[in-house]
């Protein structure tokens, strides 16, 4: 494992932007946590596909909210 220092582009939290050197353009890092339960969400909403029941997962969910909540 190397340590090197990244560039911190937002505010430190569950989701933030860094740049790594030598790279150009930032990337979102995403803590572990928060990813497994986006993925738990993401696999309810293909097994209510997958059961037909498309209309409500099209507007239901934490998938459709924004980060302040709001949805679109």
């Amino acid at each position: 494992m190397e340590l090197i220092e990244a560039e911190l582009l937002t505010d430190p939290g569950n989701d933030t932007v860094v740049r790594l050197p030598p790279r150009r353009f930032p990337g979102v890092l995403i803590q572990g946590d928060s990813l497994s339960i986006m993925r738990s969400d993401v696999a309810e909403s293909v097994e209510a596909c997958a059961q037909g029941d498309v209309d409500d997962r099209r507007t239901a969910g934490p998938l459709r909210e924004r980060p302040d909540g709001s949805r679109p």
